[in-house]
C-alpha cells in the first residue's frame, strides 16, 4: 500500500509523545463517522426509497437491514483480521467497501442492486468502530481507554447528523441519487486523509508472529459471559438510536406528533448530537466518581423516563431536547466497551469487540429493524392506527432500556467475582 507509507514517519516520531498519541486515532475515528452516515442515511431517505421502489415500511425494513446483514455476517472474520493485519490495511479495505456500496446503491435501478450497495457498505461498518477502538489501544495506554472510546463514538455521531437533516434537505431539493452519490464523494475525501494518517506504532507492526489460532481465538472469546453481557448491555441501550435513528424516528414523529418531514429529520439528528456530547460525558463522570456502573444506572434510569416522555403530547421544541437527551442518556452505553477490551488479552482483543458487534448490530439493526418494521404494519392494521403502533414500540424500547440497566448490574457482580479470583 504505497498510499499509507507517509504515515510512517509519523509512526516513528508518534510514539514518543504521548500527547501526539492521540492524533492517529482521532484521525482515524473519521472511518467510524463515515460509517455511522452511511448506517443511518436510510432514515431521511425512507419516503424517497418508498416511492422511487414502491415499498411498503415491512420491505423498507428489510433493504436497511441488507446493510446489516453484510455487517453481521462480515463481524467475525474483520475480528480475526484485525487481530492479524496491519491497522492501515484494515482501513484501506473498509474504505473501500463503504465507497464502492455507496456508488452501487447510489446508481441503483432496482431494489436487488441496491440491497447489494447496501450489503457492501455494511461489511465496512464491521470495523467501524472496532477497528478505530483497536486503533486508539496500540497508540494509548489502557487508562485512557474510556476517554478514547467515547470521543470515538462522538466523532461517529457526527456522522449521524450529517446522514439526516443535511441529506433529508438535498433529498427534497434534488433527488435521493445525488444525495448518495455526495455520501460517496465524503468518503474519497475521507479515505485521502485516512491514508496519510493512520498506521501503528512501528512497535506494534514488529509483533504479529505469536498469535492464537483462530479457533482458538474464537472459543477463548465465547466462553467469556463478560464479553456476552457486555455486549448486550450496549445493544440494548443503544435501541432507541439504532431504531429512530437508522430508519423509524422520523416516521415516528411524522404519525405521532404531526410534523414535517423536514423538521422529523432535524429532531431526530438530535439524538446524534446528544449521543456526540452524552459520550464523552459519561466517560469523565465515571471517571469523576470513581464508579462506572453508579454512572451507567444513571444514564440507564435518565434514558427509560424519558423515552416515556415522548408520548406525552408535546411542542415541536420539547420534541428537540427530549430526543437530545435520550441521545446524551444512551452515551452511557460506551462504558461497556472498556469493559470488553480489559477483559481480554491484547491478541483477541479484535476478536472480542467483533463478537460484541455481532451483537450489537446484528440485533440491534440487522434483526431490529426488520422485526420493528414488520411491528408497526402489523399492530397498525390490528389497531387501525399507526399512531397506537408508534405508541406499543416506543414502550418495547423502554423495556429494552430497563433490561439494560438489569444485565449492567449483572455484568458488575461477575466482574466483582472475577476480580476476586486467585490467578
Amino acid at each position: 500500500m504505497a498510499m499509507f507509507k507517509g504515515a510512517k514517519f509519523m509512526a516513528k516520531k508518534v510514539e514518543q509523545n504521548n500527547q501526539v498519541n492521540w492524533i492517529a486515532p482521532m484521525v482515524g475515528a473519521l472511518f467510524f463517522f463515515y460509517a455511522f452516515i452511511q448506517c443511518n442515511m436510510l432514515n431521511p431517505l425512507h419516503g424517497a426509497l418508498q416511492a422511487y421502489f414502491q415499498l411498503d415500511t415491512a420491505q423498507l425494513g428489510i433493504l436497511g437491514a441488507f446493510y446489516f446483514y453484510g455487517n453481521v455476517i462480515f463481524l467475525i472474520p474483520a475480528g480475526l483480521l484485525l487481530d492479524r493485519l496491519a491497522i492501515h490495511k484494515i482501513f484501506f479495505i473498509g474504505m473501500v467497501l463503504g465507497i464502492v456500496g455507496a456508488i452501487i446503491f447510489a446508481f441503483s435501478t432496482n431494489i436487488y442492486v441496491a440491497a447489494f450497495g447496501r450489503f457492501l457498505s455494511g461489511m465496512m461498518m464491521a470495523w467501524g468502530l472496532i477497528a478505530c477502538l483497536k486503533l486508539a489501544s496500540l497508540w494509548l495506554k489502557p487508562t485512557q481507554m474510556a476517554l478514547a472510546s467515547s470521543l470515538v463514538v462522538s466523532i461517529g455521531m457526527v456522522g449521524g447528523i450529517v446522514s439526516q437533516a443535511p441529506i433529508a434537505y438535498i433529498t427534497e431539493k434534488f433527488s435521493w441519487q445525488i444525495s448518495v452519490s455526495i455520501v460517496a464523494l465524503i468518503g474519497i475525501l475521507i479515505f485521502s486523509v485516512l491514508s496519510l494518517i493512520v498506521r501503528a506504532p512501528t512497535s506494534e507492526t514488529n509483533d504479529r508472529k505469536a498469535r492464537n489460532s483462530i479457533v482458538d481465538s474464537l472459543l477463548l472469546v465465547a466462553k467469556n459471559p463478560i464479553n456476552w453481557l457486555a455486549s448486550f448491555f450496549i445493544c440494548f441501550l443503544n435501541i432507541p438510536v439504532a431504531i429512530f435513528g437508522a430508519l423509524f424516528g422520523a416516521g415516528f414523529l411524522t404519525v405521532f406528533h404531526q410534523v414535517s418531514s423536514f423538521e422529523a429529520s432535524s429532531i431526530v439528528s438530535m439524538l446524534f448530537l446528544g449521543m456526540i456530547l452524552g459520550s464523552p460525558f459519561f466517560g469523565w463522570l465515571a471517571q469523576k466518581l470513581n464508579n462506572m456502573y453508579l454512572t451507567i444506572f444513571i444514564g440507564t434510569t435518565l434514558c427509560a423516563a424519558l423515552l416515556i416522555s415522548v408520548l406525552f403530547p408535546v411542542s415541536s421544541v420539547t420534541l428537540y431536547a427530549l430526543f437530545f437527551f435520550i441521545g446524551f442518556t444512551s452515551g452511557a452505553q460506551v462504558l461497556g466497551y472498556p469493559v470488553i477490551t480489559r477483559n481480554n488479552t491484547a491478541d483477541i482483543s479484535g476478536t472480542a469487540m467483533s463478537l460484541g458487534a455481532i451483537i450489537i448490530m446484528g440485533v440491534g439493526y440487522g434483526l431490529g429493524l426488520p422485526f420493528f418494521g414488520k411491528l408497526i404494519d402489523m399492530l397498525t392494521v390490528h389497531f387501525a392506527s399507526a399512531k397506537t403502533a408508534y405508541f406499543y414500540v416506543v414502550m418495547s424500547f423502554f423495556l429494552l432500556v430497563a433490561l439494560s440497566q438489569f444485565l449492567s448490574t449483572m455484568l458488575y457482580f461477575y466482574e466483582k467475582k472475577e476480580t476476586k479470583r486467585p490467578a
